[in-house]
């Protein structure tokens, strides 16, 4: 990140030109991902940055779940007559409610692995069977009248009538084996029954859309990620009868099947011949399975099956709530990356003690990431270890790679200086020069010395300053003299005419040093007119980005305190070479992707201070927050003398 009171100072003290852009890759994506690439890279990227991301091992190995939350489950339970075998299908395709044992054996096993998770029932025929009338627990489904189901409750929580939340639904799926009279066959028949009845009438048809909007109402107040939503769907047909959409929710009597906003969904198809289950709802489970509502949607299935009650729980058991309760938790361990090894994993990233320099030609990186796999149903732990290889390649205007960011930063800035102010050609009378060094986006510690050299005649003279700690700046003074010879002396000897340089390297970063050379001569030199440089502060934008103070006291002194946004990137223009803006001068600003789409359209920028300056948030002309990346703002500015300048600068958005 940039170094804040180097920038303040930029803008607030004097105006100075743009260091050299020094630009780092930041991996976005998993290593894994990479694995095999050659990615080309500006000419610009001088190393990988010390921060690589390892993502949780449910992105890279195949059958690990990883979600330290409870689940949220919504059981869909069909109570048609055909189910029971009193309507055209005799005999039932679950008579002896093999379902509601088998809901509520699952309740028990989910409350022994996360007593805290929450489960909801909905029980339906033609009608949603449950009504709110004779239990304070049920809630109406919207627009449907009398008809309810049972709300998300937690399972070790007390919900009404002083009953924990998995007592109320195992009393919910109690059944009785009863005698019933089936009128189609003209003959009774044996079968399982609810305990629970509602106050209204039902005639036991099929009605799924109810069901489904019944499922979707409760999970929308899931208090648990959408990745850790579940639904569990026990039928044994399609939507009865067709041709009247008013027995269906007011919609097509097959408009569940597009599964629109649905969490991840196991079905069990329940029939005593079928060996396939209907089309209708296998197009629902692909379109679950696709819809994008979590990452856990593709393990949506759909199975078919005889009602048997031990097959059906252990079908549920292993399949069902294996994939929901066999939580394997696949935190990264370690990473090694071309001999370097880290085990300091924060943020989704393993943190190096340095960064990964990039070679002109092919940079090859190898990495390798260790996983501890923790099976949280019998605890078994074991290490697993992906390995990675990547080529990195400079490219003139390589164009940016998926996965892969660009960060760019300034990096040192050096400069000469007589009596304090910023000189750009050298004469006879200044015979003692000051050299400062402005860090850019990398720290500087001491030593901090600076080479000065004399570079366009022979003999060359070398000078080398100690430089100490200044307001902002590293500082050193040497005296110069026009002299045939070098002497050996702290003195800087050179000829008339003659290029006299600084350069300095910073011990700490290799990447990072900077040189200036300016001419002598005996007579000064004028300079007409003024320039202007663009200057961004909180560059890379991201959450922890803050206004400086220096920047918000111009403000307020300006009475312009209302125009400041709180963390935005500061978009600044300063004039170059003098302290201030002499006159009016006036700008805007535009925004564009990587491919040129607009984000931030001609915005004026306030002029404070003799500076111009616009706060953007990050976000684009919709008012939509924008992705990580590199952008690029082009500054219009228009001076005093009424001549307009344009202005490039590289910026970047971290997420």
């Amino acid at each position: 990140m940039y170094n804040l009171r180097i920038l303040i100072a930029l803008l607030i003290a004097c105006t100075l030109p743009l260091s050299a852009e020094v630009c780092e890759l930041v991996i976005n994506t998993c290593p894994e991902n990479l694995d095999g690439q050659t990615i080309e890279v500006s000419d610009k990227v001088v190393a990988i940055q010390p921060r690589i991301r390892a993502c949780n091992a449910s992105n890279i190995i195949e059958g690990v779940i990883q979600d330290k939350n409870p689940p949220s489950i919504v059981f869909v339970i069909d109570h048609s007559y055909s189910m029971m075998g009193l309507g055209n299908t005799y005999p039932g395709n679950d008579p002896f409610g093999a379902r509601f044992k088998v809901a509520s054996d699952l309740t028990d096993s989910v409350y022994a692995n996360f007593p805290d998770a929450e489960v909801g029932v909905v029980i339906f025929r033609e009608v949603l069977y449950l009504d709110h009338r004779n239990n304070p627990l049920f809630t109406q489904l919207e627009g449907k009248g009398d008809q309810s189901y049972l709300p998300l409750v937690g399972l070790d929580k007390k919900v009404k009538g002083n009953k924990t939340g998995i007592q109320a639904i195992k009393e919910l799926l109690r059944i009785d084996t009863l005698k019933r009279y089936n009128q189609k066959n003209r003959l009774d028949v044996v079968c399982s029954d609810l305990l629970y009845k509602p106050e209204f009438a039902t005639v036991g048809n099929t009605n799924i859309n109810n069901a489904f909007d019944a499922a979707l109402q409760a999970m929308s107040l899931a208090v648990n990620p959408k990745n850790r939503q579940f639904i569990i769907f026990l039928s044994d047909g399609e939507p009865h009868p067709l041709g009247d959409n008013s027995q269906h929710g007011g919609k097509d009597p097959f408009n569940f099947q597009q599964g629109t906003n649905t969490p991840t969904t196991f079905t069990v198809y329940l029939h005593n011949t079928a060996t396939t289950p209907p089309q209708s709802l296998v197009d629902m489970t692909d379109n679950i399975a696709n819809n994008m509502y979590s990452q856990s949607n593709k393990v949506s299935d759909i199975w078919v099956m005889k009602s048997d009650y031990q097959t059906l729980l252990a079908l549920s058991m292993n399949h069902v709530l294996g994939t929901i309760l066999t939580v394997i938790s696949g935190e990264p361990k370690t990473m090694v990356m071309n001999n370097k090894t880290s085990s300091l994993y924060t943020n989704d990233e393993f943190i190096f003690s340095d960064n990964f320099p990039i070679q002109d030609g092919d940079s090859r990186f190898q990495i390798k990431i260790t996983y501890q796999l923790v099976n949280k149903v019998n605890g078994q732990v074991k290490d697993t270890t992906t390995q990675t290889t990547l080529t990195v390649v400079k490219k003139q205007n390589a164009l940016p790679v998926d996965g892969i960011e660009m960060v760019c930063n300034t990096g040192s800035r050096i400069e000469f200086y007589y009596n304090g102010t910023r000189v750009t050609n050298i004469t006879n009378e200044m015979k003692t020069i000051e050299v400062r060094v402005y860090p850019g986006a990398y720290q500087i510690r001491p030593p901090a010395k600076v080479t000065i050299t004399n570079s366009n005649s022979t003999p060359l003279d070398v000078v080398v300053l100690d430089c100490k700690e200044g307001s902002g700046y590293w500082s050193g003074k040497f005296d110069r003299e026009v002299n045939d010879k070098a002497l050996n002396d702290r003195s800087l000897q050179h000829k008339n005419p003659d290029n006299i340089s600084a350069v300095f390297k910073n011990p700490l970063i290799a990447f990072d040093r900077c040189s200036t050379t300016v001419p002598f001569t005996m007579t000064t030199i004028s300079s007409k007119g003024t320039g202007y440089i663009p200057v961004a502060i909180n560059n890379p934008l991201s959450a922890e980005s803050k206004i400086p103070d220096g920047i918000k006291t111009e403000f307020v002194k300006a009475k312009l305190e209302n125009n400041i946004r709180e963390n935005s990137m500061i978009l600044a223009v300063v004039p170059e070479g003098t302290t201030g803006i002499s006159g009016n001068i006036s700008g805007t600003v535009t925004v564009y992707d990587v491919v040129k789409n607009i984000v931030v359209d001609n915005k004026e920028m306030i002029p404070v201070g003799g500076r111009l300056y616009f706060f953007w948030d990050g976000t684009n002309a919709h008012g939509r927050k924008v992705g990580t990346g590199t952008y690029m703002a082009l500054f219009s500015m228009t001076g005093a003398d009424g001549k307009k300048q344009i202005k490039s600068l590289r910026i970047g958005v971290k997420r």
